[in-house]
């Protein structure tokens, strides 16, 4: 039985999906790090090279949303999260966009998100799905790794 007999319908479409974010990727040159094995899980986390901190990037078939997010994780995630909170008027206003700050007070990890409605299980929206992960996760990283080098 191979790996892929395993595995759920849904997690056959992530895996399927991944790859094909990978490709779009190599075809749209990125300065991302996408290229990792296609996982049967609805994220992929994108390294800044900082510790603590990842791009994440969502794609739920439950929820029917595409995210992308700053991820910060480890011991001091709440007062990191707390440092880019406090110029979070100025973030925004670089990203031009407005951001879902998350603290997530039960958990050990924070996320800064942006969503979009999607529907992952309809392989002709992929292109559009990819592009959108693809220009914000580049956005994200520009933005943020600018102000976390200067913050911390």
């Amino acid at each position: 039985m191979s790996d892929t007999e395993l595995l759920s319908d849904t997690e056959l479409l992530y895996v399927e999906f991944w790859k094909y974010f990978e490709a779009y990727c190599a075809k749209h040159q990125t300065h991302l790090q996408v290229k990792q094995p296609a996982r049967a899980q609805y994220y992929l986390n994108v390294p800044i090279g900082r510790a603590n901190f990842v791009i994440g990037m969502i794609v739920s078939a439950k929820n029917h949303l595409t995210t992308c997010s700053l991820y910060i994780s480890g011991q001091h995630a709440k007062d990191l999260f707390q440092g880019l909170l406090e110029h979070k008027q100025e973030i925004e206003k670089e990203l031009e966009l407005k951001l879902d700050w998350k603290k997530l007070p039960k958990k050990k990890a924070t996320r800064v998100d942006i969503h979009k409605q999607s529907d992952i299980e309809d392989k002709y929206s992929w292109q559009i799905e990819a592009e959108w992960l693809k220009i914000h996760a580049e956005l994200f990283y520009n933005v943020f790794v600018k102000w976390i080098n200067r913050l911390f």
